[in-house]
């Protein structure tokens, strides 16, 4: 049985029902969208979370081991 013929028996049984995407799908989604954030000295492509804000600029930098350790303990105390 092929997606066309599953899609048509849920529809008429009033399942919910979704696609499961390969990747090459989700990435030509239209709601599908990146932010490119700096990595060491390398650029990344990441997924940005829906109903967040993603920066289109080179502005996002991934922190570095222990770059806010001193900050999120002084915040515990």
């Amino acid at each position: 049985m092929d997606y066309a013929q599953l899609s048509e028996r849920f529809t008429q049984a009033d399942l919910a029902f979704a696609p499961v995407n390969s990747m090459a799908h989700l990435k030509s989604h239209p709601d599908f969208h990146t932010y490119t954030v700096k990595v060491g000295d390398e650029f990344v492509e990441l997924p940005r979370i829906p109903g967040l804000s993603g920066d289109s600029d080179l502005t996002a930098k991934v922190p570095t081991l222990g770059e806010h350790t001193d900050e999120v303990l002084a915040s515990l105390t």
